[in-house]
This record gives C-alpha cells, sequence and structure tokens, in this order.
C-alpha cells in the first residue's frame, strides 16, 4: 500500500510540474532577456522556482496525507475498531463521498458486530440452560466448545472439558457414519440410555463435529410419571365414588341386621359379610392414598444440615444398630443442602429394603469437587429384574406397595440428584445416591 500511494503522489507531482513547465520556461527566457541586473534575475528566477517546484511539493504532500488518512481509517475497519471516523467534508471536496462511505461503512460493521454480540450472548445462555449435552471439535478432535449439560456428564465444570480431546473422553466411539444412536452408556456423571446424534458445522471454511448427548432415561421417566399421575388421579375418582356407598352401605345394613329377628347363622353370616366389605373398603381408601403420594409429592423445601443431624432423626438406625454398618471413614459433618425430612424418608426407605433383602447393611456416605454421594449395600441375593425396579406399583413382595423406590427416585429428581441400583460381585446390592453438591461449597 505504501508503495502504490508514492508512486502515486509522485506521478501527480511529475504531472504539475510537467503542467507549470512551459509558463516557467517561457518567464526564465522572458526574464534574462530583459535589461535588469544579474541580481536581480538571479531573485527572480530563484523566487519563481521556488513557488512552481514548492506548490508542486505541497500538492504531493497533501495528496499523500489524505491518502493516507483514509488508508488509515480502512485499516482501522479491517482489524475491528470501528470508532475512527473521517473529517467531515464540504460536498465540492473530491474526497467527501470516499470518506463518506468509509464512515458508513463502520457504522454499519459496528452495528453488525453488536447484534452479532448480543445474538452470541442470547445463544450462549440458551445452551447453557439446555438439558443436552453439547461438544463442538475441531479438526483435530479436541473441544473447543461445550456446555453445563456436558460437564454434569463428566461431574466436572464444562470449562474444563475445553482442549481435551475426543479419544481422552471416550467419544470417538460415536464417531460413526450413523448420525442418530440410542445406546446404553455409562459416563462419569451417570449411566442410562442416551440419544447420541453427530452433525458437522464450518468455521473459517474447516469443517468441525458436533455432538448432542440426551438423556433419554429422563424424558422417559418424566413421560411415564405424567401417564400415571393421570391414572391416579382417574382412579382415585372412579375408587373413591365407589367407596363412598359401600361403606355407607354396610354400615346400614350392620344397623338394620341388629334391629330384626334373624335366624344366629343368618345374622352371623351377614355381619361377617358386611364387615368384609367395611374392612376391603377401608383398606381400599388406604390404598388409594398411599398412591396419591405419587402424583401429589411437594417441592422440596430446601435446608443445609450434616449428616449427623440426619442420622439422629432416622429411627430405624438405633432399632437395628447390629445390622447397619456405617463406614467409619465417613464425615459425619459432611453439609447436605435439601429437604431433610424427604432426604430421610429415602434413607428409610432404602435401609428398610436393604434389610429386607440381607444383613448386615453397610452405610457410606463423601464428596468430591462437584457432587455429595451415598452408598448403601446389603448381602442378599441381588436384583433379578432391574428394569421394572422403578415402575410405580410393581413389587416382588409379598406386602409390598411398589412405590418405596418410586417415591425415592422422584424425590432425588426434584433434588437434582440421582439413583442407581445394581449388583455386586461379591453378592447383594448396592444402591448410589448422587446429590449435586451446594455452590458455595465447591
Amino acid at each position: 500500500m505504501a508503495i502504490g500511494q508514492t508512486s502515486f503522489s509522485q506521478k501527480v507531482f511529475s504531472l504539475v510540474l510537467a503542467a507549470a513547465l512551459p509558463s516557467y520556461l517561457c518567464a526564465m527566457i522572458f526574464l534574462w532577456n530583459i535589461d535588469y541586473s544579474s541580481y536581480a534575475k538571479t531573485l527572480l528566477t530563484t523566487l519563481l522556482s521556488l513557488n512552481v517546484f514548492g506548490f508542486a511539493w505541497l500538492i504531493k504532500k497533501q495528496l499523500k496525507f489524505q491518502f493516507q488518512t483514509l488508508s488509515n481509517l480502512v485499516e482501522a475497519v479491517r482489524g475491528g475498531d470501528f470508532t475512527l471516523r473521517g473529517k467531515q467534508r464540504s460536498l465540492e471536496d473530491p474526497l467527501a463521498e470516499l470518506t463518506g462511505q468509509i464512515n458508513l461503512l463502520s457504522s454499519s460493521l459496528s452495528e453488525q458486530r453488536i447484534a452479532s454480540e448480543e445474538a452470541y450472548r442470547l445463544l450462549d445462555k440458551t445452551i447453557a440452560h439446555i438439558n443436552v449435552a453439547i461438544f463442538a471439535f475441531d479438526t483435530n478432535n479436541k473441544i473447543k466448545l461445550a456446555n453445563p449439560a456436558a460437564g454434569r456428564l463428566y461431574s466436572c465444570e464444562f470449562l474444563q472439558l475445553l482442549g481435551q480431546s475426543a479419544d481422552m473422553l471416550g467419544l470417538t466411539a460415536f464417531f460413526t457414519d450413523e448420525q442418530t444412536q440410542l445406546l446404553e452408556h455409562t459416563f462419569p456423571g451417570g449411566s442410562g440410555r442416551w440419544q447420541i446424534r453427530l452433525d458437522s458445522y464450518r468455521d473459517k471454511g474447516i469443517q468441525g463435529k458436533l455432538l448432542f448427548i440426551t438423556d433419554l432415561k429422563t424424558v422417559l421417566r418424566d413421560e411415564e410419571l405424567k401417564a400415571w399421575k393421570n391414572l391416579i388421579k382417574v382412579i382415585s375418582h372412579e375408587v373413591n365414588n365407589s367407596l363412598y356407598p359401600i361403606s355407607s352401605m354396610s354400615q346400614t345394613l350392620n344397623k338394620l341386621v341388629n334391629r330384626q329377628p334373624l335366624a344366629d347363622d343368618w345374622r352371623e353370616d351377614i355381619s361377617e359379610g358386611l364387615s368384609v366389605i367395611g374392612e376391603r373398603a377401608n383398606n381400599l381408601t388406604d390404598f388409594i392414598k398411599r398412591y396419591a403420594k405419587v402424583a401429589k409429592l411437594p417441592e422440596p423445601n430446601k435446608q443445609l444440615f450434616s449428616m449427623a443431624q440426619l442420622l439422629a432423626h432416622i429411627p430405624i438406625i438405633p432399632a437395628n444398630k447390629m445390622d447397619i454398618v456405617i463406614d467409619d471413614n465417613s464425615d459425619q459433618l459432611m453439609a447436605l443442602y435439601a429437604d431433610q425430612s424427604m432426604f430421610e424418608q429415602v434413607i428409610i426407605n432404602l435401609l428398610k429394603n436393604a434389610l429386607e433383602a440381607g444383613a448386615p447393611v453397610g452405610l457410606s456416605w463423601g464428596e468430591d469437587q462437584h457432587s455429595q454421594w451415598l452408598n448403601i449395600t446389603d448381602q442378599g441375593a441381588g436384583i433379578k429384574n432391574p428394569a421394572n425396579l422403578f415402575v410405580p406399583f410393581y413389587s416382588t413382595k409379598p406386602e409390598g406397595s411398589g412405590i418405596g423406590l418410586v417415591l425415592c427416585q422422584q424425590i432425588l429428581d426434584k433434588h437434582q440428584g440421582s439413583i442407581t441400583i445394581e449388583n455386586r460381585k461379591q453378592g447383594g446390592c448396592m444402591v448410589n445416591i448422587h446429590l449435586p453438591k451446594p455452590s458455595y461449597l465447591k
């Protein structure tokens, strides 16, 4: 650019001199042919030469300055600085239109950059709240973008994932020709059924990979829960409509039977039948009340408490102190931020199940940088049908209601936690609970 400007300004300088040269030569001829002293001729020649060559040089410098100014404006625009503006010129100025167009270009690009930054912030906030893990890989399969859901998938801050390779994170197995996959997989942050979607993008003409990982367990569980809630509401409505007249009728008939002189065997049979009707009606009422808990679980009232406080309020532990072994390495003062009564119910249900499966029962807990965990182990026969563990109303126990584990799962879901139950190699099974660690403790 500098060479081009110098050549142009030198050309203008030469053209100005060429334009002035005929007049200059005529003046020189006329001057040296008139009857003046040599001193006067020399002085006039010097003044005339300085005038011609000086103005030509000034024109050259002025043009160079103007083009250098315009060049600086364009350079600033190219570098992303849209604050510089060219000086406003009169309409007769030949550079006025060019300067005005550069100023308009700067304003337009400035507005576009502001709009682009606002759109980027909107996109950043959007993907931050999407419950789908998003990974963007460069040509070397290293992560250049990830969202908080991706961090939760690996139990770490999502910014820690930047720069890590897909191979190190075990994601290269998902780089297949099949764009969408449904599969079972275990990540550091949880296991379950996932939808894997692979796509591509371009950045400055270079193609990269986009990987989306969706937890189908949460989606399916929410839909399943909605279906069960609707079913429970319908059942509750219909059964309650039937229970009231049954109960009322049994009481009325009981009174009539006691008034009328009937044979002893008839009186005994009718009384026994009516008692059964009343008893079954009451049992069915209790049955509906218990199952209605699944549809009416309140929002948790979270507060801070320690594990020592929690254990002190769980009566099943001192009642079975010989069968429940608490790990000595567990921190009694570990702080939990949850609904204490709800969490007590979770522990009671799980300990009761573990004791019924087979004692002794092990209880341990701890925390890492991002989460808190609690483990319960038993010495039973293990789980024979894990697919139905969290199906409402399903139970293998003769007197089981089938809502204990479902309630535990729902309570932990409301705390953004998780529960997994799996068989152990050495026998029995292990329940693992994970809760997000309070942010001020991280």
